[in-house]
């Protein structure tokens, strides 16, 4: 089962360009194949292709099928690691996992100051079409601890830390908007956790041990995708 992107403006006739054409091509597709378009917002079309080259593919659509969004709605908000790599593949599991939405937040001990939205948007993209899922998650740029912690709107706010409530103890509706904020290396400091709780966030255990960050951002994509 190949799986493309696309906006798909007409519901009856598709056609991929640039790197999903190219991407066509390395996997030897043919007029008359099979194949899946994601739109990014919910919908996975069924289309047969009828004619194609390097350049661009075409075809018709045959069939289209409604994925339901995931709940919750999972905002997960982690500072860049030093080493971009362990990110990468946090975003990469996160949006295998159901992650909708990442914020990379700047924290006094963040080891990382610049991140390149550009790279990071196509290893979403990628884990996105490898794994079937029909909701495309943003990335938003980095964006300073105290700015992120004033402006989250979110019905259930959390920022993980050892002191806090166990998740598996924390009651939540499934069908919400939640957001959860995790530190770097080094941690919080006490005045960010403070400032954090002085607006409405509530702290959450992940366990008894030291995590790294990249793996705590997965483990909590991967709690609430058991919900």
């Amino acid at each position: 089962m190949h799986y493309f992107y696309s906006s798909l403006a007409d519901p009856d006739q598709f056609i991929l360009l640039d790197e999903e054409a190219a991407h066509a091509h390395v996997l030897r597709l043919k007029p008359g194949d099979t194949i899946y378009i994601l739109n990014g917002v919910g919908y996975k079309y069924q289309c047969i292709i009828d004619r194609l080259d390097k350049k661009q593919v075409m075809g018709k659509v045959v069939a289209r099928v409604l994925i339901e969004k995931p709940k919750p709605n999972v905002t997960i908000a982690l500072s860049p690691t030093k080493s971009i790599e362990r990110y990468e593949w946090f975003l990469e599991k996160g949006t295998e996992l159901g992650v909708q939405s990442f914020i990379p937040v700047m924290t006094q001990k963040s080891e990382r100051r610049q991140i390149n939205l550009k790279r990071l948007n196509k290893i979403i993209l990628s884990a996105f079409k490898q794994s079937g899922r029909g909701w495309l998650p943003s990335l938003q740029a980095l964006i300073p601890y105290e700015k992120f912690i004033q402006t989250c709107n979110s019905e259930y706010k959390l920022i993980a830390h050892a002191s806090g409530t166990g998740f598996r103890e924390f009651a939540f509706k499934p069908d919400t908007q939640m957001t959860i904020c995790i530190g770097p290396e080094g941690d919080f400091t006490d005045h960010e956790l403070d400032f954090a709780l002085q607006h409405d966030f509530q702290k959450i255990s992940l366990g008894d041990y030291r995590l790294r960050t990249e793996t705590a951002g997965v483990v909590v994509a991967a709690l609430l995708a058991n919900n």
